[in-house]
């Protein structure tokens, strides 16, 4: 019982376990949506940010290729050096073209150097025409795959050229070639080809992540990507791997894992820019937000639990006081009254188990004085039990007389008569099988014809499927008693008949009660109860009686149907359903 004790006491923690736990899931989710729902606003801030910062940098180096175009469109559009280039080239010619190309580079201070070459792709330039500055054409690897490209131009990857490794020694490739045709303005055929080397540092001058903050490396890559330029920060650990890689979307944020961004240049959309953040520059963003969300949460967690431990108390209290009214009920006495004084569902728990102990205990006392009456009544039962076996004894007493005197007619009318004695005190059961009440009725006719010789004639006939069925004790014999007194012998008349038939059909039992008396108006006896007193039977068992009988024990489920004729005598059919069966 203690142990029992002892676990209906963790209720109280249980309730308040768990409803803690609901709430801390609930405060957990909210906490996490909130955190995603920042997370993602942050991250589509970023992305604004990045490439509007993108876009500015294109734009920067998209002014610088504007500047290289109308470099480009100036010398191409070059009256003189078109005349030159129209016609067959030669020496003084080329010295004349190298001249006009020199001035454009003085002109241009990030230009290195301009180039031309005819349709064969031949230096026209005399000094690369001589060692060892042809070896530095001829091993021009960028120029030579344009040339056989086709197209109209292109930017080289940055490159070494036109410095001459063995003069100038230098690992540093600091520029750019900008490879074109060469057209006749006039014919629109193309001439040759044209190279201008620029500085690098030049085109990507405006080039700088220090202006960025968001950005952790910016690269400019060609369709092949071919790193062309590379910035980063510091205390980057990006590399070319990393910015040409694809990086993986992940629902959650990395310590040293990148954003990456990209964006294609306007005026040369071979080469593309890319731009690398760090997840750290959104965590450290949500770092003071999630450390703000989960001081919340705890706080909330705590206040939570304190409402729930409260809640539970006032929820279980009244519990353990209805276990307690029981625990005293067990004990043999009566428990006070429960006090409780909440408005809320446990207040009718209290009161219905206060309710509850008031009816038990008036139970408990009207069970008490039925027994004490029982006991009373057991032994008023059996001082009369002495009358009605003392006039079962003188009946027998007569019945041996009248058998000593050799007087049998009188000796069967006593035996019937203490038969129906019997019979009428058995009160435990109110019905009995068919065949017990035709003989029940057959030996009250033996006593009416004993009474009434000579009077009237009786006939039964009973089909053999119905003895063994159960129908209410006394239903038939009052009706016969009916026909002999208020029928036969009420008409004065000799020859009277009376005749009793029982039938049985599929799942049900028909008796007709007939006789040819003095009949009567049977809608007197359905409507005055003056007339239902004169026509009772035995044991003053009216027909109202009867029919009252009739539908306690089949509800409506019966036909009882009288059928009379003042001088021709009365019908009465009843028909009722088969129910039980005894072996008989």
């Amino acid at each position: 019982m203690a142990k029992k004790r002892t676990k209906q006491k963790k209720i109280q923690q249980k309730i308040t376990f768990n409803f803690t736990l609901i709430m801390f899931l609930t405060l957990l989710i909210i906490l996490i949506v909130i955190n995603n729902m920042t997370t993602t606003a942050l991250l589509k801030q970023l992305s604004i940010n990045a490439r509007k910062d993108l876009e500015i940098q294109s734009e920067r180096i998209d002014s610088k290729i504007s500047d290289l175009y109308s470099i480009r469109y100036n010398i191409i559009s070059d009256p003189t050096l078109q005349t030159l280039m129209a016609n067959t080239i030669t020496t003084k010619e080329k010295n004349q073209i190298d001249s006009i190309l020199s001035e454009y580079v003085k002109n241009y201070p990030m230009v290195n150097g301009i180039f031309i070459f005819d349709v064969k792709g031949h230096v026209i330039n005399p000094n690369y025409r001589l060692p060892p500055y042809d070896q530095i054409i001829s091993n021009y690897d960028d120029l030579h795959d344009f040339i056989g490209s086709g197209q109209s131009f292109k930017f080289s990857k940055p490159t070494l050229f036109p410095l001459n490794p063995e003069i100038h020694i230098t690992d540093s490739k600091d520029n750019i070639s900008f490879f074109m045709k060469y057209i006749n303005t006039d014919t629109l055929r193309q001439n040759g080809y044209l190279l201008i080397s620029f500085k690098k540092n030049w085109l990507f001058e405006d080039f700088d992540i220090s202006n960025i903050s968001s950005f952790d490396a910016l690269a400019i890559l060609d369709e092949n990507n071919h790193m062309i330029a590379f910035n980063k920060s510091k205390t980057s650990s990006a590399t070319l791997n990393k910015i040409i890689e694809n990086q993986e979307k992940s629902p959650y944020l990395k310590i040293g894992h990148h954003f990456k961004y990209e964006d294609s240049l306007d005026e040369y959309t071979n080469w593309r820019i890319v731009g690398l953040v760090l997840h750290d520059f959104i965590l450290d963003e949500t770092n003071d937000i999630s450390l703000n969300i989960l001081i919340i949460g705890f706080i909330s967690l705590i206040f939570t639990f304190t409402v729930n431990a409260l809640l539970s108390k006032q929820i279980t209290s009244p519990i353990y006081k209805v276990m307690d009214s029981f625990k005293v009920f067990e004990n043999n006495e009566w428990p006070e009254p429960i006090e409780h004084t909440s408005t809320d569902e446990t207040q009718k728990l209290t009161d219905s188990v206060n309710n509850l102990f008031v009816h038990i205990q008036k139970l408990m006392n009207e069970n008490q004085k039925e027994h004490e009456e029982n006991v009373a009544l057991e032994l008023s039962l059996l001082q009369a039990q002495i009358n009605p076996h003392f006039i079962h004894n003188t009946m027998n007493a007569l019945e041996c007389i009248a058998l000593e005197n050799k007087n049998h007619e009188i000796a069967s009318t006593i035996q019937s008569m203490n038969y129906l004695f019997r019979l009428s005190m058995t009160p435990k059961n109110n019905n009995y099988t068919v065949k017990k009440e035709f003989e029940c009725i057959d030996h009250f006719i033996k006593i009416m014809s004993f009474r009434y010789k000579n009077k009237f004639e009786f006939e039964s006939t009973l089909d053999p499927d119905l003895s063994g069925l159960q129908l209410p004790k006394f239903l038939l014999q009052p009706l016969v008693e009916n026909a002999i007194f208020h029928g036969v012998l009420a008409s004065q008349q000799q020859g009277g008949i009376i005749s009793l038939a029982g039938e049985s059909y599929v799942d049900r039992m028909r008796f007709t009660i007939i006789d040819n008396g003095i009949g009567f108006d049977v809608s007197k006896i359905e409507n005055e109860d003056d007339q239902v007193v004169h026509h009772r039977g035995y044991g003053h068992i009216g027909l109202s009686n009867i029919r009252t009988r009739l539908q306690l024990y089949y509800k409506d489920d019966f036909i009882f149907d009288i059928t009379s004729r003042p001088n021709k005598g009365t019908i009465v059919y009843i028909d009722i359903p088969k129910k039980g069966y005894e072996n008989v």
